[in-house]
């Protein structure tokens, strides 16, 4: 079974841009505004950085910059200067670049790719199960008995109420699939305020000094001046320094304590004031394990010998990570891999697929992002292929592919570039990992510009 204390990793992302001249422009349509040649600080325009001399012919008169615009260019990969073109009546990159569907496909004990795989539906729509007392907020999307539901308000009970959500996707089923997933989720964090104060619970039977910081009805005050024991609480002594704090713990274990956060919420915990907060955090499996989520910030984990659902989290405090855990009462019922037809829709992780059988789905280009091996691999369809060796295909087209941030095909991670000719001839262009977002399984996107009907990017694991 997964050891949560292996979870934790960090993702460092570095870029550097050099260049000598400055474009402004207006980041909608590409539109150049001026060039200069020094910063010019303006709020309202995009710039680009390049090279004097792709701009020269701008500047001394000879083109006109209503002739250029600003776009993402194909065969670099970036955001270009460029002659205005058909392409270039097109302001999003989206409408250039072709974003390759994800596939998640695993193999079984003996290491063989199993027969089903899981197209990729509402991609970027995130899942969460219901559990039990849990605070599940309005808008947020939950599994509830086989449908995925949207909340209409902020739901926490013991009970799903079906009045507080509408029903988003019908016959949604969980099952006992094991994933190497990684999730790039978050860590909850109590980030210091005030930090040096010290602020005491109030009790009227204590004496209190000028200067002195103290907690009553969920507000932080500090006394003008010295206040006997057994003196009522009076407003008329003190200023008040912060409102809406919670008290989360404290040495006197009889005071009532909050028990759910949520991100913003100001906290007194032993004493010292925090603000919780959520921050970024990969958290990553050891070994395959069944995994789902409650929430952007806590995992469920389902043992499947014992049968258990464990709830985590991680909280930093002091610039110390500790994991929390909760055994849950929550009795789930996993549909067992192997009962999986084709067509069934299912909710892995925190991500809604639906399963297909691998002999009845060919597209024509399939990149492959092959967690086992840690290598990106290429390989051209079974019908394509064929249709290709039957006109005896000898052109020089070169395919790109461009692997980027999820959803955002400016920020580039890496590119991979072939002729069509050699993947046909070595059936298979491979490409190991380079980085650390591969290792880490980060979360991406696959562009290209399209050059067949259909494209997959299959995660396989």
């Amino acid at each position: 079974m997964s050891n949560f204390s292996d979870f934790l990793k960090s993702l460092n992302i570095e870029v550097s841009i050099v260049s000598e001249s400055y474009v402004y422009y207006e980041p909608v349509t590409g539109k150049i505004v001026k060039i200069t040649n020094k910063p010019d600080h303006d709020e309202t325009l995009a710039v680009l950085e390049v090279p004097h001399d792709l701009v020269a012919d701008i500047i001394n008169g000879t083109k006109s910059s209503e002739n250029f615009v600003v776009g993402y260019d194909v065969s670099s990969k970036q955001l270009a200067l460029k002659e205005k073109t058909y392409e270039e009546h097109l302001t999003k990159i989206e409408s250039r670049l072709h974003r390759l569907p994800i596939v998640r496909t695993t193999v079984d004990e003996s290491g063989d790719k199993t027969s089903i795989i899981f197209d990729s539906i509402y991609d970027g729509v995130e899942v969460f199960l219901w559990t039990k007392n849990s605070k599940h907020f309005k808008d947020s999307l939950v599994w509830y008995q086989n449908n995925v539901y949207k909340l209409l308000d902020d739901i926490e009970s013991s009970k799903f109420d079906k009045t507080k959500a509408e029903l988003f996707v019908s016959n949604v089923m969980i099952s006992d699939i094991k994933s190497l997933n990684h999730f790039v989720e978050y860590k909850t964090s109590f980030e210091p305020i005030f930090e040096g104060i010290h602020v005491d619970i109030w009790y009227r039977e204590l004496s209190h000094l000028k200067g002195q910081h103290v907690w009553a009805h969920n507000t932080v005050y500090r006394y003008k001046e010295d206040k006997p024991a057994n003196e009522p609480f009076n407003l008329d002594y003190l200023d008040i320094i912060e409102e809406n704090v919670f008290l989360y713990d404290d040495s006197n274990k009889y005071l009532s304590f909050v028990s759910i956060l949520s991100p913003g919420d100001k906290i007194l915990d032993n004493n010292k004031l925090y603000m919780f907060v959520n921050k970024k955090l990969n958290i990553d499996v050891n070994e395959k394990s069944i995994l789902f989520y409650s929430s952007p910030y806590e995992g469920l984990h389902y043992d499947d010998l014992k049968n258990t659902l464990t709830k985590f989290s991680f909280l930093e405090r002091n610039n110390k990570l500790s994991a929390k855990t909760e055994l849950l009462s929550d009795d789930l019922k996993l549909s067992p891999s192997m009962h999986i037809s084709n067509g069934q829709k299912i909710l892995i992780g925190k991500s809604l697929y639906q399963a297909n059988t691998l002999d009845e789905r060919d597209i024509d280009i399939n990149v492959v992002q092959n967690n086992l091996t840690g290598c990106w691999e290429i390989y051209l369809g079974r019908k394509t292929k064929k249709s290709l060796e039957l006109i005896n295909y000898i052109g020089h087209d070169t395919l790109y592919f461009s692997v980027t941030a999820k959803h955002d095909p400016n920020v580039l991670y890496r590119t991979m570039e072939f002729s069509l000719t050699k993947l046909l001839s070595d059936k298979v262009q491979k490409y190991p990992y380079q980085y650390k977002w591969e290792s880490d399984r980060e979360d991406v996107s696959v562009y290209t510009s399209k050059f067949f009907e259909s494209y997959s990017h299959e995660i396989l694991e």
